[in-house]
């Protein structure tokens, strides 16, 4: 779990100081309390000189103050217990000590000069339970109540504690530790002998950037805007290949092992379906030696840079970043984030069926004859709308709607690119060129 960032020192004299503490010194010991275990229990601890009291019946907070078993709090402070019936009064003994509580009074008597108590000894799942603080420090003990971890500690002399304080915030992570006494922070801190355990992670933005390796107790830093999971990861899409041919030239796509070009050629082969490409994108990332092969764009940063570590925590712009895919189930590959911007993420909005986020059998339940005759880009009558255009990928420029009282009419007008034509559409079915 991350701690509180606020602990984290980055000082140059912590670092210093740190380097400067011999790692041999945390074998001395300072206290009893020196190895104390903090983690919070589901009861309070009582922590004599370093040694855990053991109870029949737990501690209890009763009106803001802590209650523990007379008998073993006398017998641990070197009293002698006795029980007067008259008083019905727990007492305490030794040569410089007596204590007298009464059951349910708010006066305590110790050597015969008598006490106001702001919780009463009383009897709790039938032992007698009596007021630690009072009767603690009425026998010249130092009190230490730590509320998080629900504990106390008692002691003749000074209670020295070292509690965890944090750790730098530079690799390797060193954690330190805070020394109080008498729970008053002191200006003392020592290194513990161990890193703090830091996950990394990735970062992006929904356009696309993306900061590598960011150590988890820094990731709230980066605000609203940020998250650990690329928005493009785990999406799958289907590309016709006459989009991925235009961005072949400045964004061709390499085999992830081997880095090398992947012929668009082998990928057509390996269509199942029409001239559509399925392409899924596996990872979101960014690694110096496959930018300069796959992308290579003219970022002076990033050519500055010797390896990948140089890069941890520094934004990457999307169009230097890279995505892991599988294309047609058969080919890992690596292609630039530019690849799929320009063929998917920002195609033209013109355009039409240049790109499904379905495969085109889920779409449309036509057979290998009709996928074949559509690749070969020439209209036949016979074809239905929807096979028109995802021929010509692109809607008409001009349409004109007639319902009669026995079909529906539709003419449609391509110009310049497919020649001026007019398709006649009866009942969503060509039946005529013009």
């Amino acid at each position: 779990m991350v701690k509180n960032t606020k602990s984290i020192i980055t000082s140059f004299t912590l670092i210093l100081a740190m380097l400067l503490v011999p790692l041999g010194a945390l074998a001395q010991l300072e206290s009893p309390f020196d190895n104390i275990d903090y983690e919070r229990g589901n009861e309070i601890r009582v922590i004599l000189e370093g040694k855990q009291l053991d109870f029949d019946v737990a501690p209890q907070i009763v009106s803001g103050r802590v209650l523990v078993p007379m008998r073993k709090i006398f017998e641990s402070f070197g009293l002698t217990v006795t029980w007067d019936d008259s008083l019905r009064a727990a007492r305490g003994r030794n040569e410089a000590m007596d204590v007298l509580f009464p059951i349910g009074s708010t006066t305590a008597n110790i050597n015969g000069l008598a006490y106001e108590l702001e919780v009463p000894a009383q009897i709790i799942g039938g032992s007698t339970m009596v007021p630690l603080r009072f009767l603690s420090e009425h026998m010249d003990y130092n009190v230490v109540w730590n509320g998080d971890s629900q504990l106390i500690l008692l002691s003749k002399s000074p209670i020295v504690e070292w509690r965890y304080g944090g750790f730098e915030a530079i690799k390797p992570y060193k954690e330190y530790q805070n020394k109080f006494i008498n729970s008053e922070r002191t200006k003392e801190f020592r290194y513990t002998g161990k890193n703090h355990d830091v996950t990394f992670v990735n970062l992006y933005r929904k356009d696309g950037t993306l900061v590598q390796n960011v150590p988890d107790f820094k990731v709230e830093d980066y605000g609203r805007g940020w998250s650990e999971n690329s928005s493009f990861i785990g999406n799958t899409y289907w590309i016709h290949i006459d989009e991925l041919t235009k961005t072949d030239r400045e964004n061709p796509i390499y085999l992830e092992q081997e880095l090398e070009r992947l012929d668009l050629r082998d990928i057509k082969e390996t269509s199942e379906v029409g001239d559509y490409v399925k392409v899924k994108i596996n990872e979101h990332y960014f690694n110096l030696a496959a930018w300069k092969k796959v992308v290579g764009t003219q970022n002076s940063m990033l050519i500055s840079m010797i390896d990948d570590s140089m890069l941890d925590e520094k934004e990457i712009e999307a169009k230097d970043t890279l995505f892991k895919v599988q294309i047609n189930d058969k080919y890992n590959a690596v292609v630039s984030f530019n690849t799929l911007n320009k063929a998917v993420f920002n195609r033209d909005s013109e355009k039409i069926y240049t790109v499904l986020e379905k495969s085109p059998e889920a779409l449309f339940n036509w057979d290998s004859k009709t996928w074949k005759r559509i690749e070969e880009n020439i209209p036949w009558t016979g074809m239905t709308t929807d096979m028109l255009l995802v021929q010509f990928k692109m809607k008409p420029d001009q349409t004109t709607k007639v319902t009669t009282k026995f079909s529906d009419i539709e003419l449609w007008v391509y110009t310049e690119d497919y020649g001026d034509s007019i398709y006649y559409f009866k009942d969503e079915v060509l039946t005529n060129i013009l």
